[in-house]
């Protein structure tokens, strides 16, 4: 039997695969052609070529849960005016979700040790889609609250699967554009939302139906379609997940056989099992592969991976960075239409208007995260932003603090800034996210993201309330306006103190080593 070997690297993984002929026992030859060199494989090539691949996978998905999450802001004057509902009624509606979201966002991604990608996040997706259209349904104040509080539940496991998803299939230094493609997603469903809207809601009365139920119900449908498609195969199991090369070749078709050695080996490497490095002998006995699939790069017990995300100090400070400024964003976000109507526009026009910082964010997203992967300063960039993010929250609240009913001066400054504010807050959650998984390995990276996810998530609960309790009180969001501002400059400052603690260390790190 010849057995010769190549070898290759890919992210600093040696990567074996033997050239051979394996002859049973009958004299048979069962390969005769040499099984492919890993030499051949460019590390860059792949991964642009799964980029391609995947981003589409992260895009659609992350655009129709933005989309269904937050379409009830589109039908708030309809729907509370049909329903006779109030404004606290609409707010706690909104919060309904975050509370199921939060509280299930861990438990939930622990299933994602036992259960492929495709089939948990496909799932989820079918899930939380079929929620948001029984949303028409709503006739009374605690059917609105029992949707949203499954809506929650179905949700809470998705945005942090898809978080561990983009770690299995890319290297740490591509991660910021890798999360941009979602906060695209997002951004594209902030466009797409108000555009909807303005055109759903002149079907009001169509087959006896309100215009805000039809926002559900269309917006709804593609997403339960997608969500069907992910689950048989639309989106690609991560290598981790086969259980040989054969199985990855035929789970992964658009992949070369040299490019699935390569992955396969890497993964192997990854968890320190060199013993099953792809030989002829391990192809033709996909048995004698240890491997037991669908845990990622670690095995650790989810007690250990629990204490490991809880005992993290970093984890903490960044659910508190995404607290506050989700705090602002996700008080502006669900109340900008109406406060775009301050300004003597009609609910259609508002909701045109909501595209606009939707737009900024598709145009900065990705832009920013590539500059951030090339200049390789992340987390300087994501200080930046912040700071940006901060400026454009006070200029807001001191815009609605001077009375303009039109576009004319204090009006247009209005729109600006509020526009800008929400396209850079959600183009710094990419570099934020990223900045997270270097502090979470293998399943720790869907527990990590779910756990600050989950505290970040609490400015959706506090954000609208600030918003409704400085209308219903005070008569104007002005006080309101001012607490989210606040919040976003807590964000940035603690962006600052997270890096700064990091440089010190660095710093502190590097002299040990040159004494």
């Amino acid at each position: 039997m010849r057995d010769k070997l190549y070898k290759g690297r890919m992210d600093g993984a040696d990567v074996v695969v033997s050239d051979g002929d394996d002859v049973e026992k009958g004299g048979k030859d069962n390969h005769p052609h040499p099984q492919p060199s890993v030499d051949d494989v460019c590390v860059e090539t792949l991964e642009a070529k799964i980029s391609r691949r995947i981003s589409p996978v992260l895009l659609f998905n992350y655009f129709f849960c933005l989309l269904l999450r937050q379409n009830l802001s589109n039908a708030h004057d309809s729907m509370i005016h049909d329903l006779g509902l109030s404004e606290g009624v609409y707010s706690n509606g909104v919060s309904a979700f975050f509370i199921t979201y939060i509280v299930f966002q861990v438990p939930a991604n622990t299933c994602l040790k036992k259960i492929k990608p495709s089939l948990w996040l496909g799932g989820l997706t079918l899930a939380w889609s079929s929620m948001a259209a029984c949303l028409c349904f709503v006739r009374s104040p605690m059917s609105l609250y029992a949707i949203r509080f499954m809506m929650g539940i179905a949700e809470a496991g998705f945005y942090p699967g898809l978080a561990y998803y983009i770690t299995l299939w890319f290297r740490l230094e591509i991660r910021p554009s890798k999360f941009a493609v979602l906060n695209i997603g997002g951004a594209c469903s902030a466009i797409v939302a108000g555009i909807l809207a303005y055109g759903i809601l002149q079907m009001e009365g169509m087959w006896g139906l309100h215009g805000w139920q039809w926002i559900f119900i269309l917006e709804a449908i593609p997403a339960i379609m997608l969500g069907v498609a992910d689950m048989c195969g639309a989106m690609p199991n991560p290598p981790c997940y086969y259980k040989s090369v054969e199985d990855l070749q035929r789970g992964l078709p658009w992949l070369t056989p040299a490019e699935c050695v390569y992955l396969y080996n890497k993964e192997r490497k990854q968890i320190g099992d060199t013993s099953t490095n792809i030989s002829t002998k391990s192809v033709n006995n996909p048995t004698n592969n240890n491997h037991t699939g669908g845990s990622g790069a670690v095995h650790d017990s989810i007690r250990s991976n629990l204490f490991t995300i809880f005992s993290t100090w970093q984890l903490w400070m960044f659910g508190f960075m995404f607290c506050t400024n989700a705090t602002a964003a996700g008080g502006l976000i669900f109340f900008l239409p109406t406060v775009y109507r301050s300004l003597g526009l009609s609910e259609t026009h508002a909701n045109l208007l909501t595209a606009l910082p939707a737009v900024g964010t598709a145009c900065l997203a990705m832009a920013i995260a590539k500059l951030a992967e090339r200049m390789k300063r992340p987390k300087e960039i994501s200080i930046i932003t912040s700071a940006v993010i901060a400026t454009c929250f006070f200029l807001f609240a001191c815009s609605v603090m001077v009375s303009s009913s039109s576009f004319s001066d204090i009006g247009l400054l209005r729109i600006i800034a509020a526009s800008v504010a929400n396209a850079v807050g959600s183009v710094v959650y990419s570099l934020w996210f990223s900045w997270t998984t270097e502090y979470t390995k293998g399943p720790s990276s869907a527990l990590g993201v779910a756990f600050v996810n989950s505290i970040g998530n609490l400015g959706g609960i506090l954000g609208p309330h600030f918003m409704s309790w400085s209308f219903d009180t005070y008569g104007t969001y002005v006080w309101a306006l001012v607490m989210l501002a606040c919040g976003a400059l807590v964000a940035f400052i603690l962006n600052v103190i997270m890096y700064a603690i990091e440089l010190f260390s660095s710093l502190k790190k590097q002299n040990q080593e040159n004494e």
